[in-house]
């Protein structure tokens, strides 16, 4: 974080840079209250946490319960008054291809993420008015060195393969530098 800290700085812009334990619901709490400080207001959210987990047992639905779908619903209850004190603004929901449509990642993380894209739609309804817009985006898979997707590619290249030829372009989408 700090390398993307001082490239932002270099340009010129205020940047305001910390981490934050979000399974932690009073240091998310608190994290989402220093940046309003620290900004001078809030007016967005971008909620994109993930325990990943990776089990289809009590462990990796309540890690996936716990930090990609609750801290997400605890972000907004700290950031939505927040955002509409400032006059509105926007909440974007990380999603995943996974919450759209059955896939071969674990169940809980596709479950958690189409409770996610419900979320998003209940949220847009309530929200509107406040004016505060609520979306949730579905970037697809991103393969890059050290990522998930790296390391299942060298752990088990039979099960990347089979998952990489479901999708359409059989290729995954690559960051730029």
């Amino acid at each position: 974080m700090s390398a993307a800290t001082i490239s932002l700085k270099s340009y010129g812009n205020f940047v305001h840079s910390m981490t934050c334990d979000v399974s932690d619901p009073i240091a998310l709490h608190d994290y989402i209250e220093t940046a309003h400080n620290a900004l001078g207001g809030l007016d967005i959210l971008v909620n994109n946490p993930s325990g990943f987990g990776r089990t289809d047992d009590e462990a990796g639905w309540k890690m996936s319960i716990d930090i990609d779908l609750m801290a997400s619903v605890r972000g907004c209850w700290s950031a939505v008054p927040l955002i509409e004190n400032s006059g509105g603004g926007s909440i974007i929901h990380i999603s995943s291809i996974s919450g759209l449509t059955q896939s071969q990642r674990t169940p809980p993380y596709g479950a958690v993420k189409a409770a996610i894209n419900h979320y998003t739609m209940t949220q847009a309804l309530d929200l509107a008015p406040k004016p505060i817009r609520v979306n949730a985006i579905a970037p697809g898979s991103i393969y890059f060195e050290g990522g998930l997707w790296h390391q299942a590619q060298a752990k088990n290249p039979e099960l990347y393969e089979n998952i990489l030829s479901g999708f359409p372009a059989v290729v995954l989408a690559h960051r730029r530098k």
